[in-house]
């Protein structure tokens, strides 16, 4: 599980920026239907859109590039390659993160692009647009074409999947707190998570820490009698009681590696497990099948000796 709400997003754009904005894109490699590479040199910043764990990072790790091909890759390649990266910003401090790139076409003159990421759980996706009207030129997922209170397709205009507007937590001040409980506190302002409302909805010294300062985390954690790994941006007392051994880093980039360094490996010792049981089980009732069939052909010959000496008479 990955905790990096609004705020936590925030930091992990600061480190990316100072890696890569004013860097050449020179590779796109897409590995499957949910996961990205863009190149910058030797920079790889992989973008993944899976549920929970939708995220964007520099991995430090080469993955192998794969024969995986889909129109969204065509069209990134297309726009995209050889361009400089010129911005990454964020839609306030929602989890709304924009890409924007510069290159110039056969003709001298400048195009602009923007890759827009929207971290939204089992609702995330990736939208290719062009910089000077905001039309869809692609997208990583055309689920609907209606999606609530924008249309999504090809041609469209890019619009925010909201429209209530929060308070920026960049305007708080000491008069704003206590708020009423952490779920108001989520309510009101924009990019608040849960852990983050539950640990500074009442203390403005303890908000103002947060804001300004983070340190990534990566918890061992028991959660309903099974071992999983936490990763956050800070100490949030919301995981205290289930954590069990907690590995400090200097920076997102670094724990966002580790943690899926290891769950990745997790998860690929568990899937070759399940393939291992299901064939053994297979072959269990395989066999098993073969016995009684062996039982049943037993009992329907067991008379077959007299049979014979009777047909020999």
């Amino acid at each position: 599980m990955i905790y990096i709400d609004g705020i936590g997003l925030s930091f992990l754009i600061k480190e990316v920026k100072e890696k890569i904005v004013n860097y050449r894109l020179t590779k796109i490699y897409q590995y499957d239907r949910s996961s990205l590479s863009f190149f910058f040199g030797k920079n790889n910043l992989l973008f993944q859109v899976k549920d929970n764990s939708t995220i964007f990072y520099l991995k430090e790790e080469k993955d192998l590039n794969t024969d995986f091909q889909s129109k969204f890759l065509l069209s990134l390649k297309k726009h995209l390659l050889n361009s400089i990266l010129i911005n990454i910003r964020q839609e306030g401090f929602d989890r709304i993160v924009y890409f924007d790139f510069e290159k110039l076409n056969q003709f001298g003159d400048v195009e602009k692009f923007t890759l827009t990421m929207e971290l939204m759980g089992k609702a995330s996706n990736i939208f290719l647009t062009s910089a000077d009207d905001e039309k869809i030129i692609s997208a990583l997922y055309f689920s609907s074409i209606d999606e609530g209170n924008r249309i999504i397709m090809t041609g469209a205009r890019y619009t925010l999947p909201f429209e209530e507007k929060k308070i920026s937590p960049l305007y708080l001040d000491e008069d704003n707190f206590p708020f009423e409980s952490p779920q108001d506190f989520i309510q009101k302002v924009e990019g608040i998570g849960k852990a983050f409302a539950t640990q500074c909805y009442n203390s403005y010294e303890i908000y103002k820490k947060y804001i300004t300062t983070y340190v990534p985390l990566l918890h061992e954690a028991e959660i309903r009698e099974k071992s999983q790994k936490i990763l956050t941006y800070n100490y949030f007392s919301e995981y205290e009681d289930k954590v069990t051994e907690t590995k400090e880093f200097s920076t997102l980039n670094e724990g966002l590696n580790e943690y899926f360094r290891t769950t990745i490996t997790s998860n690929v010792i568990n899937e070759k497990k399940k393939e291992l049981v299901k064939y053994v089980d297979t072959q269990i009732k395989k066999f098993e099948k073969i016995l009684k069939n062996i039982d049943i052909d037993l009992k329907k010959n067991g008379n077959y000796e007299n049979y014979k000496n009777t047909g020999d008479i």
